[in-house]
């Protein structure tokens, strides 16, 4: 400077030469510098403003493909209201051109159709500041694809931070979103049709994704593994799949066995925290939820699926390479009915839920209602099972020890490619198991299986059934002394209880001729006097610290609400001041209907007594 001094950048002092030095920028902000908000600081040479921790302006750029705003567009124009430009794809601009902040607006109206969206990494956003696509005004953005080999919305590898919002509808071939090795990527308010191949949404490598209010449906066609409706893999991690539905995924199999049509597939890589909130697989040719991972099914459904509702799994092969990585899947405050095909064999068919590989599961405060072979099945078949009293392993595809048995000092000597792997444990609480159609309420095999507070009703085998291996006899399990047997839930509906005429082998049991109650008539909320209500038990780090009526519960966030002196058991919580009460003239009715043979004596007393007690 004037003094002689010699001016040192990173000294926090804003000097001769120096345009702003550390967090010291002479009173500028991100707003004064043209951004919006955010923590303006300077660069590294003290030279210029540092903006990447400002929210952005961005620029804003129109498409319009119609035409429809002043009658004209040109893909070397700005993009600006008054001069848009024409096109996305194959458009570099789009591609490659995108910058942090970017708004990119598709302007249509009902017949207008954009085809494809491609983004390259070139064109990624920050976290800060996403590239966001959104519709212009009331149009619902639509995105066809004739062309089963790509994505109709592609976001190539390490392409991130790009959030995409709808009304979005894609009909036509190939996988409808896909994201490859993207961190911080969004797809919302979206409708996937699969008429020929690929997945509805594929996520390969993906980090930090969110995925809501999405519908997706159709059939897809003979690409096995990639037919799913939503296919999550290759080591996907911090995975929120929200209000997400699917139905109607078919590959075109001859039937479930062949078949991997499944609504929610986790797989093929390490995947750890995977969620799925308030989702739904309901009429696909396989399974509901097909997971590998550590995940957690909350407050969800699966149904009518012709292979299992949820699958729980550990695997290792050279297509699968998680090396059978201990997974816990955690399924709470759900349903699971309706589901499964017979087989002739008990391990052959599909029960509700299914745990297969030593997968650990956690199952709290939901129903199990009307599947086929079992309610809940833990199978490990041709593979490695761990009987956790004696302390021995077993293997179904080959003899060990010449007794089929080794001790568990014997398995590294024997097998030194197995490791460290063990089986992990089954836990069952606050449940309802029932209606099974040809099985046992839940079905184990040299598992560890621990369960309390549960209803097991109207089951057509045990409420629990060890398997054995071959030549071994195989037993009941008596249920914990905290669970109830034979005690109807009294659910609202059905009211009845029965199960399906016996059907052949092979049969697929997810069809609506097969089924007492289907998926849009039962209601599985508690009527008054269930042995549901207040009848479980507190889960801390679940439930609520304390009830909302007696204590001061209704104030907490982030926990499982309950009434009365305990949590309840099953899916739904009564809630007294909520569930209403018939009047003395329905009564009246329902008495009627008794005294005339159209109904029994259980269900007109099940009526007087919700009566009184209102």
């Amino acid at each position: 400077n004037a003094k002689g001094e010699v001016c040192v950048c990173g000294n926090g002092i804003v000097e001769a030469g120096e345009l702003c030095d550390g967090v010291n920028v002479g009173g500028e902000t991100c707003a004064s510098v043209g951004e919006i908000s955010g923590d303006l600081t300077c660069s590294a040479d003290c030279q210029s403003y540092d903006t990447s921790q400002c929210i952005l302006a961005g620029r804003k750029i129109y498409v319009d493909k119609d035409k429809l705003l002043t009658g004209a567009c040109n893909n070397n124009w700005d993009g600006t209201l008054v001069q848009p430009k024409c096109d996305i794809y194959p458009r570099d601009w789009f591609m490659n051109g995108l910058e942090p902040g970017d708004s990119v607006y598709l302007v249509g109206n009902e017949s207008t159709s954009y085809n494809m969206m491609v983004l390259y990494e070139n064109s990624s956003g920050t976290k800060e500041n996403p590239v966001t696509i959104r519709p212009h005004g009331d149009y619902v953005i639509k995105v066809t694809n004739n062309d089963a080999g790509l994505a109709s919305i592609n976001l190539d590898e390490n392409t991130s931070y790009v959030k995409i919002y709808g009304p979005i509808k894609r009909h036509g071939s190939g996988t409808g979103y896909k994201s490859f090795n993207g961190v911080g990527n969004e797809l919302h308010d979206c409708e996937i049709n699969i008429s020929i191949g690929g997945s509805g949404i594929r996520l390969v490598g993906v980090q930090d994704f969110v995925a809501e209010n999405c519908l997706i449906y159709g059939r897809g066609y003979d690409l096995r593994a990639e037919n799913v409706g939503v296919s999550i893999r290759g080591g996907a991690k911090n995975i929120l799949m929200k209000n997400i539905e699917v139905y109607g995924i078919n590959d075109g199999t001859s039937g479930p066995a062949d078949s991997d049509a499944d609504g929610f597939l986790v797989g093929y890589g390490l995947a750890l925290n995977i969620t799925f909130d308030n989702c739904s697989a309901h009429h696909n040719g396989e399974d509901g939820f097909d997971i590998t991972a550590n995940a957690t099914i909350i407050n969800s459904k699966a149904y009518n699926n012709i292979g299992a509702g949820i699958k729980a799994w550990r695997r290792g092969s050279d297509a699968n390479p998680d090396n059978f990585t201990e997974y816990t899947l955690n399924i709470i405050n759900s349903l699971v009915y309706n589901n499964g095909y017979y087989a002739p064999g008990p391990g052959d068919g599909n029960p509700g839920i299914k745990s297969t590989n030593g997968a650990g599961l956690n199952i709290i405060n939901s129903v199990i209602f009307n599947n086929y072979d079992q309610g809940i099945n833990v199978n490990y078949n041709n593979t490695w099972n761990y009987n956790w009293p004696n302390e021995t392993f077993y293997r179904a595809d080959q003899p060990i020890c010449d007794i089929s048995k080794c001790s568990l000092s014997d398995v590294p000597r024997l097998y030194p490619d197995l490791g460290t792997f063990r089986f992990l444990p089954i836990f069952v609480k606050n449940s309802i198991i029932a209606n099974t159609v040809d099985g046992p309420g839940i079905r184990v095999r040299n598992s560890l299986l621990g369960e309390e507070r549960n209803i097991f009703y109207n089951n057509k085998g045990p409420s629990i059934y060890q398997a054995t291996q071959t030549g071994e006899t195989a037993f009941t399990i008596p249920i914990n002394s905290s669970s109830m047997n034979s005690s109807d839930p009294l659910f609202v509906y059905p009211t009845a209880w029965e199960n399906p005429a016996s059907i052949t082998p092979g049969m697929y049991y997810t069809s609506f001729k097969t089924y007492n109650f289907t998926a849009e008539v039962v209601d599985f909320h508690l009527r008054l006097g269930s042995p549901a209500i207040d009848n479980g038990t507190y889960i801390s780090g679940f439930h609520c610290s304390q009830s909302d009526d007696q204590g001061s519960g209704a104030s907490e966030t982030g926990c499982v609400h309950w009434y009365g002196s305990a949590p309840d058991i099953g899916a739904y919580e009564y809630n007294p001041a909520t569930s209403g009460c018939m009047s003395q003239s329905e009564l009246n009715t329902e008495i009627q209907n008794f005294v005339n043979g159209q109904t029994g004596i259980i269900p007109v007393a099940n009526k007087v007594i919700e009566y009184l007690g209102c």
